[in-house]
């Protein structure tokens, strides 16, 4: 699975808590989370949160400005 690593606030993620909040988010959500899917959830969520990191770490300078709206 993941190793525990520290997230842009400074708290670190490991498997037990990405697990802890598959379960939170899908009693809030009302969503039933079949313990033979829990795991598969949490690699995804591992996955995915990996990928935003990529996204997230890579410096913009401070003189970036967004691309103009995209209108068809």
């Amino acid at each position: 699975m993941t190793t525990p690593r520290a997230d842009q606030s400074g708290v670190i993620r490991s498997d037990v808590t990405l697990a802890a909040l598959v379960d939170a988010g899908a009693a809030l959500l009302g969503i039933p989370l079949a313990a033979a899917h829990r795991g598969e959830v949490v690699v995804a969520l591992a996955m995915i949160m990996a990928q935003a990191d990529l996204i997230l770490d890579f410096p913009l300078p401070d003189v970036a400005e967004a691309a103009p709206r995209f209108r068809p």
